[in-house]
């Protein structure tokens, strides 16, 4: 029995060689286990006694990619207990070198974006501008795909793959690789053109064909909006933003608007004035609106007309409403004004009252 588990072989090596492989290839899951928990009962234990957050954030991201490392470094040399041909030897390296540079780029990426995530950002979120709001994601992102393009020509390099001639091989399929990216590139070139110019930040109000929408991200190949009360996803692609009109609303103070009520031209004066008060008296008590506002009064083709220009604040979008709402409002109020004094309103070409709007986008 002894001879046979000593001198027969199967595949080059005996029963006992490969008994003890697998047996150190278990010891080695083992102690990274016991290295993982060892780490987590007195390493970060003593850490978290100290008052900068550094330590917690390096032993924390170190603490998996290092227990692999010690699993992987066992598994490698339980192999060496087998005689293996040059081709198997070949392979068994090769998997083992790519594991390694992918387990040192898992490592490398994690501990950058706690760093970034634990420093970087909350600087970010306190600075007044909003530039760097809408670099940092780009910024990580671009770093994080240089991490891994870097890992797979390095595991290439050490398989032993030309990777000279894999690149060159790239190049040769450049052109058709770039026709079939043209739409990812000029997506690209568009959140290059949205960061520069900065038509709109991150949480600001827009109107883009037909929508009005809050941004709420800008990514490298398009922007995530969600439309104004219906609370619907819209993604649109850069390209898309950089070659089209776009209303900030955000960026105006308030909204404009201009209405005209019109009246009879025998209607006296001093009904007029009384109608122009009732007006100021409305838009100025109105909560949404603010205090300048414009009213004068002409002489049109049929009526006398009085106009008012007055400006409705951002606020009223926190309660749901939309500046809409609020110019109805305002009619309506100053309807029921009217009723009460007996104020009639002329109806020139069979309407009751004409009114446009500064902002005709946004109706």
């Amino acid at each position: 029995m002894f001879d046979y588990i000593t001198k027969t072989t199967f595949y080059g090596n005996t029963p006992l060689n490969w008994f003890l492989t697998f047996m150190l290839m278990m010891l080695s899951v083992i102690v990274g286990r016991a290295v993982y928990w060892a780490i987590g009962k007195t390493i970060k234990r003593l850490t978290a006694q100290t008052r900068t957050r550094l330590d917690d954030i390096l032993v924390d991201m170190i603490e998996e990619p290092f227990v692999l490392f010690i699993t992987l470094f066992g598994i490698r040399q339980s192999f060496k207990l087998l005689t293996l041909s040059s081709t198997v030897e070949s392979l068994v390296k090769n998997i083992y070198h790519f594991c390694l540079v992918f387990t040192t780029a898992w490592l490398i990426t994690r501990l950058f974006n706690s760093l970034v995530e634990e420093y970087v950002v909350p600087m970010v979120e306190k600075s007044e501008t909003d530039l760097d709001d809408l670099l940092l994601p780009f910024i990580r992102k671009f770093i994080n795909v240089t991490i891994w393009v870097l890992a797979v020509i390095m595991a290439l390099n050490n398989a032993g793959y030309d990777v000279g001639a894999i690149l060159a091989g790239l190049g040769i399929g450049g052109l058709a690789f770039a026709l079939a990216a043209k739409e990812t590139v000029s997506n690209l070139i568009g959140a290059v053109t949205i960061f520069i110019d900065r038509p709109f930040a991150v949480g600001e109000l827009i109107r883009f064909e037909g929508y009005t929408a809050r941004v709420e991200e800008i990514g490298m190949r398009s922007t995530r909006l969600r439309v104004l009360f219906e609370e619907r996803a819209l993604v649109v692609p850069n390209s898309d933003l950089v070659n089209t009109k776009i209303v900030n609303i955000s960026a105006e103070p308030s909204r404009v608007y201009d209405i005209v009520f019109p009246f009879s031209l025998n209607t006296s004066t001093t009904r007029l004035k009384k109608a122009q008060e009732l007006i100021i008296q409305i838009i100025d008590n109105h909560k949404y609106t603010e205090n300048k506002k414009m009213v004068g009064c002409k002489l049109g083709v049929s009526v006398v007309e009085i106009t008012v220009k007055f400006w409705v604040t951002h606020d009223c979008l926190d309660e749901y409403l939309d500046y809409l709402s609020i110019r109805a409002q305002i009619y309506m109020q100053v309807f029921e004004a009217f009723e009460k004094e007996g104020l009639r309103i002329a109806r020139p070409s069979g309407e009751m009252v004409t009114g446009r709007t500064i902002n005709p986008e946004i109706e």
